[in-house]
Parts: structure tokens; sequence; C-alpha cells
């Protein structure tokens, strides 16, 4: 998934780190399911670093973001972003 999501190119740069950092999400769910906490950890850290910043976030971006804070450990900024979601009615599977 995350190879795929690396080379799918849509023409909207950000929105295609958007997908990359959820597959480096998921990935590291997986890894996270196998015991490999410090593997998830790397992925997840890489997901939160391919976002772009200071970008105005569609509500599937921001929960992107917000899921990868939380499990970086970051979880007053997730918190934050998981808050205002939840204020305008998004809710994450």
């Amino acid at each position: 998934a995350l190879e795929s999501a690396r080379a799918e190119r849509s023409g909207d740069t950000v929105a295609d780190r958007y997908k990359i950092a959820a597959a480096f999400r998921h990935l590291g769910d997986m890894y996270r399911a196998a015991g490999s906490l410090a593997e998830a950890s790397k992925a997840w850290s890489a997901g939160l670093a391919i976002l772009p910043s200071n970008v105005t976030e569609t509500p599937f971006e921001s929960n992107i973001r917000s899921q990868l804070l939380n499990r970086v450990g970051r979880q007053r900024e997730a918190a934050v972003i998981a808050a205002k979601l939840r204020a305008i009615g998004f809710e994450s599977n």
C-alpha cells in the first residue's frame, strides 16, 4: 500500500502527501499489531513528517494528522484537532 501511495500521482501534491501519510499510518498499525513498536513508531513519524504545514486541511486530512499525532504520543495536539472534527460532525472510523 505504501509503495502504491508513493507511486500514485494525482496532480495534487498536497493530497498525494496525505495519501502517503495514511499509508504510513496503516503500515505503523500493522507493525504495532505484529508487536514491533519501534518500527510502528518510525512509520507513524514518517507519515507525520511528510504532511505539509500551513495548509487548509479537509476534515479527512485533519483526521489523518490527528491520528498520526496520537500514535506518536502527541495527544494534546491530536485532541485539539479531534475536538474540531467532532464540532463539525466528522466521525473517524
